[in-house]
């Protein structure tokens, strides 16, 4: 169906062109554009040659010229054959477009590459001298293609012409740019200026023998700075310090904050843990959490300051996830290891109300001085992430281990004899001596958040 209507299109633009029926050409025009994909070159060059006829009848000069050359454009598209059958009406587009005028740049550089794609170097010449003359600027490239057109003419004109437009071009020129334009010189006969050009030649090559050092200069800079950035990377690969806190453990009013150091796979944890517990005092640190519901003072709250110290030595897992974040080594990897852990706490100095073990009569004290110590030895298992978005470090722990606890209590009143006191539910149970020295199973785990200094 595509071949039948194209053909028809064909046929009507032929048909009315013998018929002088221009305006129907025209309204053809319009149809013939959308299906000139379905055409050979041959049945292409042929509509778009009768069309351009009508228009030289019956169109201003910039539209004759504008089809004129739009069909020889398209000549080189025709098989030999219909060349041969063709070649009258071939030389009379030439003669059409060697004679028209027009005042549009871009259709004299186009009637130019048309004419020279056709191997008609003279007139070539001529539409290339017409641009130069015209443009307020001629491109590089159309000088180029002007010059390759004169050179094949005897007259040295149009390549004096060429080299005119070459040479408003020739700032950065490279060592290849000098060389062709110096053949254009030798085909004028421009003595000097191939001598010129030659040593032009001479320093671009030295330029670019100078631009090829300082490039292999800027390489070798380069390629140490990647070397340096790949140590220091590998060396934040193998050693990292950080510094993290439980943000959640304020809630309790404990602080602590550690210092991590890693060398590889092993992580050096330091941690530190203040605690103030005087103002609300805490049920749970010291094994009250053993106690029901009791009566009267059963659950009396501890109120304490003192200091908690540890070492942890991780292990990390030897598969890790690694990946490089700027200048630093993102690493997330499981570990396992143990943890010492020692602590000393002083409680307050408030009223403590004991039972008398021999007369049952409650005896208060306001002298009371009591501290506790503990010493702790946990296996601990976790998941650490270091220097996560190349600052972050994140720690994941679960532990489980052995302590021991004990007390220590005196008094200035010389009535006081810890011993002689008993502790059941209806007095104070804080330092029920069933609660202290003692072995007892610490259970750990919680989550630390910090950054990384190096």
């Amino acid at each position: 169906m595509d071949e039948e209507y194209t053909s028809m299109i064909y046929l009507g633009v032929f048909s009315a062109y013998e018929n002088k029926n221009y305006s129907l050409i025209y309204e053809l025009e319009k149809l013939y554009e959308p299906v000139k994909k379905n055409l050979d070159g041959l049945n292409e060059w042929l509509i778009i040659y009768d069309i351009a006829r009508t228009y030289d009848i019956d169109k201003s000069n910039q539209e004759k010229a504008e089809h004129w050359v739009k069909a020889l454009e398209k000549w080189p598209a025709v098989d030999s054959d219909g060349k041969k059958r063709n070649e009258g009406p071939f030389n009379y587009m030439v003669k059409k477009i060697n004679g028209m005028s027009t005042t549009d740049n871009s259709l004299m550089l186009r009637a130019a590459y048309a004419l020279y794609a056709v191997e008609k170097y003279a007139e070539a010449d001529k539409w290339f001298g017409n641009y130069a003359k015209s443009a307020s600027s001629p491109t590089l490239v159309a000088g180029w293609d002007y010059s390759e057109s004169a050179m094949k003419e005897p007259d040295k004109t149009d390549a004096r012409n060429a080299v005119n437009i070459i040479e408003q071009h020739t700032s950065g020129f490279s060592e290849y740019e000098w060389e062709r334009l110096q053949k254009v010189y030798e085909f004028i006969g421009d003595i000097a200026k191939v001598q010129e050009i030659k040593n032009k030649i001479a320093e671009a090559r030295r330029k670019a023998e100078e631009d090829r050092r300082l490039q292999a200069k800027r390489d070798e800079e380069e390629r140490k700075r990647r070397e340096r950035a790949e140590r220091k990377a590998n060396a934040r690969e193998n050693f990292s310090v950080a510094v993290a806190t439980n943000p959640f453990m304020y809630i309790w009013n404990d602080y602590p904050v550690s210092l991590d150091i890693r060398f590889g796979r092993i992580v050096n944890e330091f941690r530190v843990n203040f605690s103030n517990t005087t103002d609300k005092g805490d049920k749970y640190r010291f094994g009250q959490y053993k106690l029901g519901s009791g009566s009267n003072n059963a659950s009396n709250p501890y109120k304490y300051k003192g200091m908690e110290y540890s070492y942890t030595l991780k292990i990390l897992a030897r598969k890790m996830q690694t990946k490089s974040v700027g200048r630093r080594k993102q690493i997330m990897a499981g570990y396992v290891g143990f943890q010492p852990r020692y602590a000393k706490y002083n409680f307050a100095s408030e009223p403590y109300t004991f039972t008398n073990s021999t007369t049952m009569i409650p005896e208060t004290f306001n002298t009371i001085s009591a501290s506790a110590t503990r010493y702790e030895f946990c296996i601990l298992g976790g998941f650490l992430g270091d220097n996560l978005g190349g600052f972050f470090h994140i720690d994941y722990y679960f532990g489980v281990g052995v302590g021991y606890r004990k007390l220590d209590i005196s008094s200035t009143d010389a009535t006081f004899n810890y011993s002689n006191y008993s502790f059941d539910d209806n007095g104070d149970k804080r330092f029920d001596p069933d609660r202290w020295n003692k072995i007892y199973v610490p259970v750990r785990f919680g989550f630390r958040i910090g950054i990384n200094l190096l």
